[in-house]
């Protein structure tokens, strides 16, 4: 049989992923890393009693129900975790003394912006609307029983097909855009500040959906999810430039998958860079 092997540049989520499924199909990995641990921007460290956390505040997947589960399973993160599903995805505080609070629950966001504006009511409804739209985009999961899965897929397509304007419309309105239209300074500052100002709304809203369908939970301290790697990899480093991390195995990763590089068939061999 052909020996099949493939080498990764880069132990971050991505090059682990890349391992992962690299082995899943067959293939030997050798993945090659700069730094002492692997996890990549998934890490956090300790400073004068206080742990700084620089990745995980939240993982989109986390439902058991949700159609992206089956992949936290096949990489090894969803195994035996709790996910904490926060009340509040935010608070934002104004120069005169005011709370806007994000929360998780849409129905409850609705409500306190309508409280808290009034005079901003037909843009909040515009707002609220485009986030219940993030939450009719439910592809079916391959746990739901075969009916239920069939209702699913088909109430995803009309969606799709109805939606497809709205979906167009806030990928190309940005948050700096969008929150220039409430006329309270609060909320305008808020929904400017709380991402990158030039991001389209449609990943906010979709953030947000994510949050109300109690789909993208807490999962943990990033050095939790990383020490999970480390116990799942058979793990040699070296002190230099190139750290060899030998035999990938079935690893915990983070909502960095987001970077994989490759899911690699039993017929393809590749090299993924992970920059």
């Amino acid at each position: 049989m052909e020996d099949k092997s493939i080498i990764i540049i880069g132990a971050g989520f991505a090059g682990l992923s890349a391992g992962i499924y690299a082995q899943m199909n067959g293939y030997k990995t050798r993945i090659y890393e700069m730094h002492s641990l692997p996890g990549g921007l998934c890490t956090a460290w300790k400073r004068e009693g206080y742990t700084i956390d620089g990745c995980i505040h939240w993982l989109v997947g986390s439902n058991p129900e949700s159609g992206m589960y089956r992949y936290w399973q096949e990489v090894g993160i969803a195994q035996d975790r709790e996910f904490i599903n926060m009340d509040e995805y935010m608070r934002y505080e104004g120069d005169d003394g005011r709370t806007f609070i994000i929360y998780s629950d849409v129905d409850k966001l609705e409500k306190h912006m309508l409280e808290l504006s009034p005079q901003d009511a037909e843009v909040t409804r515009e707002f609220i609307k485009g986030v219940r739209l993030g939450i009719a985009f439910d592809p079916p999961s391959e746990s739901d029983p075969f009916i239920k899965r069939t209702l699913k897929g088909i109430k995803l397509g009309l969606t799709m097909v109805t939606k497809g304007r709205d979906f167009k419309k806030w990928m190309t309105v940005t948050a700096r855009d969008f929150s220039a239209r409430f006329k309270d300074p609060l909320i305008r500052d808020a929904l400017g500040e709380m991402w990158f100002p030039e991001f389209p709304m449609f990943f906010i809203l979709y953030t947000l959906a994510y949050l109300n369908n109690k789909n993208a939970g807490w999962s943990g301290w990033s050095t939790s999810v990383t020490g999970c790697s480390n116990a799942r990899l058979n793990i040699r480093m070296k002190n230099g430039l190139e750290n060899g991390i030998a035999n990938t195995g079935s690893a915990c990763l983070s909502s960095c998958i987001d970077k994989m590089c490759l899911r690699p068939t039993t017929s393809v061999s590749a090299i993924c860079v992970q920059r």
